[in-house]
Order: structure tokens, then sequence, then C-alpha cells
């Protein structure tokens, strides 16, 4: 568990799981940005019980308003390429009641503070579309930096999408 002033990170739990599927599971809490991509509760619960969500290549959090026993949120990192010492970030709020408050900041925040200090890597990524200003927000208020824009990286509808990407260091710490 890593706890904040305003925020509680815990790995998901057996406890957990099913509210976890339900929110994954709803696509009214994506939001204008994230995937529309369902993953079915077989296919969830398969991983959870072969890797709890958590591995050497990445893992998923969950995040809880501190105080709640309420899922606000989650964030998930994985490899970023492969001969890179790097993760990529990717998080959700899922309620818009929850937007807005600096929740996911302090999230960030702290969840980078722990993959630098538990895990042998150098760098931290998030991506996300240019006209997303929530989570541009966030990674600039957490200390990343603007590198570029990847172009075309996938489709949403006919359209093709360019993600910019935002990255910390170890030695940014």
């Amino acid at each position: 568990m890593i706890t904040g002033a305003k925020v509680r990170l815990e790995l998901v739990t057996e406890q957990t799981l099913p509210a976890y599927i339900r929110l994954e599971s709803d696509l009214s809490t994506r939001g204008d940005h994230a995937s529309l991509e369902l993953v079915s509760e077989q296919q969830l619960k398969r991983q959870f019980r072969e890797t709890g969500f958590w591995d050497s290549r990445g893992g998923r959090i969950l995040m809880f308003e501190t105080g709640s026993d309420r899922i606000i949120g989650s964030i998930s990192f994985s490899k970023s390429i492969h001969y890179f010492t790097a993760f990529e970030l990717g998080f959700i709020t899922y309620l818009d009641s929850d937007r807005r408050k600096g929740l996911m900041t302090e999230a960030i925040r702290l969840f980078s503070t722990y993959l630098f200090t538990a895990r042998n890597i150098t760098r931290l990524e998030i991506r996300c579309e240019p006209s997303n200003e929530a989570s541009r927000k966030v990674a600039l208020s957490c200390g990343y930096v603007h590198e570029g824009t990847n172009r075309a990286v996938r489709r949403k509808g006919n359209d093709l999408v360019d993600l910019d990407l935002f990255a910390r260091t170890v030695s940014d710490l």
C-alpha cells in the first residue's frame, strides 16, 4: 500500500477484483481519450490468477480516496521499449465526479517515486492524445517533460491518432 494525503494505492486483491472488473467493463467511465476495447471478465480473472496484475514486466494498481474503500481509478505500467530500462504509465479516473481534484496527480507522483525506488529503471513515460488536457496536466505537474509526438500510433474510427510523449528520468528526482 502507498498512501498520500488524498489517495491510497493498493494492489488488486480477491476482494477488490469484482469491483475492478465492473469498472473496467463500463464504457461510460472511459471518457473521450481512453481505449474503448473491452477485456472479458474471464480474461481479467485469468490474468489475476496468473500474476495478480503484477510482475516484472508491468502491473496495475488501484487508486482509492484516502479514508474510503471505493475504487476511484487505476494506474497501469508496462515495458516501454524492450531495450529500455523504462516503463510506460497509463491511468484513468473512473467517474467524472472524481476528476479535477488533483487525485490522479498525487497518485502519479507517488507511484512514479515508488517505481524509481523499487524497480531498477531509468525512465518513466506517459503518452496521451494532444487534446487530452487532463493527462497532459497530470504529466507536467508530476515533473514529466514533453519530448515530442509519436505520429499515427493508432486509429480512432477512420482517423489516425498521434500521442504526445512525456518522460521523467531517474536523474529528474
